[in-house]
């Protein structure tokens, strides 16, 4: 790859390879850590690892990523940057409320409480919480994650894509390549374009970091972790999942003024659309 031409698609490619070579490297370094570590664990540790590597080898990649991260938030936007910190950090619950409003659709009353049952006892989840591995995934998702993959899916491919196709299409594409690499499609889609519109309606990326980082830390399970699915059934549907649906209704609402806004906002950092073509 050519350091004096870089596209978006170029990336997509190398984010992809990277990817290819990641997966029998983290098989081989799980077997190497023993019990206790997960495979897609070690796998996004590579991810990271690698990406940083590739980021900082290019000068071009690097002087972007450097002009992108140093990108200050308006101050006129830090209040909106808080709210959508607020609101991303309940966005769990609201997507928990979709997934049990979608099982009372499917069977009936046991779908809800089907969802519950697959939860983890808090015993475990505070067990897994403060092992070793639930200790690196906590610093790798409010550190380094955060960083890393909006430099490559918002800073990068985003800011690429969207000279081509527009800002719609190049949020669902960029979204639908992050919510790929997560063991949960749909909740990182949708999170994929709150950071996209957060970036689009600041032009920092460090508004979507933060917005990123906070809903990593907020998720754990000490914190709102505990609280996405309920930990029993013993009431009734509305009753069960109360906190759930009051936060998808607020999403169904809040969602879509947000991405309105957006589309009304200037295209995203013009610095980085200087340095890449799609």
């Amino acid at each position: 790859m050519h350091s004096e031409r870089l596209t978006g698609f170029q990336i997509a490619f190398f984010i992809f390879a990277l990817s290819i070579v990641c997966i029998p490297l983290s098989r081989k370094i799980l077997v190497l850590l023993g019990p206790g570590w997960e495979e897609r664990e070690i796998f996004r540790a590579l991810f990271f690892s690698v990406s940083a590597l590739v980021i900082i080898a290019f000068p071009r990649v690097r002087i972007a990523a450097s002009r992108l991260l140093q990108a200050p938030i308006p101050p006129r936007q830090k209040r909106e940057v808080a709210w959508v910190v607020a609101a991303n950090t309940l966005m769990p619950l609201a997507i928990a409320g979709m997934f049990a409003v979608w099982a009372l659709w499917q069977w009936g009353i046991p779908g809800p409480e089907r969802l519950i049952t697959m939860q983890l006892s808090d015993t475990r989840e505070l067990d897994h919480t403060f092992s070793r591995s639930g200790a690196f995934v906590f610093f790798a998702g409010v550190f380094a994650a955060p960083v890393i993959e909006e430099l490559v899916f918002r800073g990068f491919l985003f800011t690429a894509w969207e000279q081509r196709w527009g800002w719609i299409w190049s949020a669902v594409l960029s979204s639908t390549v992050f919510a790929f690499y997560h063991p949960h499609f749909a909740p990182a889609f949708i999170g994929g374009f709150i950071y996209v519109a957060v970036f689009r309606r600041t032009g920092s990326l460090s508004a979507a970091i933060i917005a990123h980082a906070s809903h990593n830390l907020f998720l754990s399970y000490p914190l709102l972790g505990q609280f996405v699915f309920p930990r029993s059934s013993t009431a009734g549907f509305v009753e069960t999942w109360w906190i759930q649906l009051t936060a998808l209704s607020l999403a169904l609402v809040a969602l879509p003024y947000y991405l309105l806004k957006a589309h009304n906002a200037p295209a995203a950092n013009p610095l980085a659309q200087s340095t890449f073509s799609a």
